[in-house]
């Protein structure tokens, strides 16, 4: 059974490579945001991201894991369609912190992703 869940993509602005170290620091700042929105998964649980990997589903882009969900493959289509928008609203939330963090360094996209 496949996991779905939303991932927020971080990439520079300036269009340079993510380091090692600058990724383990946005997935740091990511988390860090999500506590502070204090952010669910499906159940009610305080989300835990995670490093999704760095260069895969958009270039030069860190994908962080907000959470993941094993409901979605269930779902009628419009309840697919709502979540969907949910998840890419979970992305500007923390989009937001983020930017407030490091202004007019990262740019950011998020969508759901089958994990």
């Amino acid at each position: 059974m496949s996991a779905y869940g939303p991932v927020v993509f971080v990439s520079r602005k300036d269009g340079a490579d993510l380091s090692e170290e600058e990724q383990a620091t946005v997935l740091r700042l990511v988390q860090d945001a999500c506590l502070g929105l204090n952010l669910t998964d499906d159940h009610g649980d305080p989300v835990r991201p995670s490093n999704w990997g760095y260069d895969q589903d958009e270039k030069k882009a860190l994908g962080i894991l907000v959470y993941y969900s094993y409901a979605w493959a269930d779902m009628p289509e419009e309840i697919k369609t709502d979540t969907a928008v949910g998840w890419t609203r979970y992305g500007a939330r923390v989009a937001r912190e983020l930017e407030k963090q490091a202004p007019e360094v990262y740019a950011f996209t998020s969508y759901g992703l089958e994990v």
